[in-house]
């Protein structure tokens, strides 16, 4: 689950979702900087923002944030990137013998690489662990 602001996954650290007066989530992060800005609106409905705003002291979503918590604990289980964490690992770089993403590929410039489904040496790969 994501900040509606910034897209950033919600996390139990610096981007803590909570909750306005109107019920819209978004990260602490970005509610600092809507306090920074002095914005007085929910960027999503318009409705007036409470004062005073302290995104600090505003209640946390524990739904969102559990959610959060768990899409986490299964992107670490799944073949997403861990340097581009929305993308799937859908090839194999022969050269360095592992999963990358699709965003991967251009710092694997002039390496040997194949969708995952076609290398032999990912099925021993995966079997390895």
């Amino acid at each position: 689950m994501d900040c509606p602001s910034c897209y950033e996954y919600f996390d139990a650290d610096d981007r803590i979702p909570r909750n306005l007066n109107c019920g819209h989530t978004f990260c602490e992060q970005c509610l600092i900087k809507i306090e920074q800005q002095r914005l007085t609106v929910c960027p999503i409905c318009r409705a007036t923002i409470a004062k005073p705003f302290k995104p600090k002291k505003l209640p946390k979503n524990f739904i969102a944030l559990d959610y959060a918590q768990r899409q986490h604990e299964m992107l670490k289980k799944s073949n997403f990137c861990s340097y581009h964490p929305k993308e799937l690992m859908k090839h194999f770089c022969n050269t360095c013998m592992r999963l990358i993403c699709v965003d991967c590929i251009v710092d694997h410039s002039g390496h040997s690489f194949v969708r995952k489904e076609e290398s032999g040496k990912y099925c021993c790969f995966i079997f390895s662990f």
